[in-house]
């Protein structure tokens, strides 16, 4: 999406859902429906939801009327502008915060930098793109990541065992 560091992901289209054009969508946001204004292919667009169950929701987004037209934006990603978010609050942070961050081994060097945060359902992952240009995907959890310090803009990182 253009001008990325603007806005955040706030869910995934998995699936159509009904022949009047809704679509099923992963949730980022415990709220998705707080926020006034959605984003879909650089695109503003006005949606609104139907159901929520755990982290999915059903939803109708504007000028999508078919089946076929939801089909289209299935693995589509649903936008939120950065501004429309509150503050965190003191010692929270939002996981766009944390891409870029340099990332400091136990030895206090400089290993790498975030490049990116996912959950698949099982639980927060965190990309690192190491100095040497390769890139791993680590769980995100205190033991791995024990100190984040965005003003510093440095994450310590502990890299896991492996058994």
């Amino acid at each position: 999406m253009a001008n990325s560091a603007k806005f955040i992901q706030i869910a995934k289209i998995t699936s159509a859902h009904s022949i009047k054009g809704e679509v099923k969508l992963f949730l980022y946001s415990e709220d998705i429906s707080a926020y006034p204004r959605f984003y879909l292919k650089d695109q503003e667009t006005e949606m609104s939801f139907r159901g929520f169950k755990g982290k999915t929701a059903i939803a109708k987004i504007k000028n999508i009327e078919t089946r076929n037209q939801a089909e289209t934006l299935k693995n589509e990603f649903i936008y939120i502008n950065r501004e429309d978010m509150p503050e965190p609050t003191e010692g929270s942070f939002y996981f766009e915060d944390l891409i870029g961050l340099t990332v400091k081994n136990n030895k206090d060097k400089e290993a790498g930098k975030i490049v990116n945060v996912e959950n698949f359902g099982a639980g927060d992952i965190i990309t690192i793109e190491f100095n040497n240009g390769q890139t791993e995907q680590f769980p995100f959890s205190d033991a791995t990541f024990p100190e984040i310090d965005l003003k510093e803009g440095v994450v310590k990182f502990e890299e896991p065992e492996i058994v």
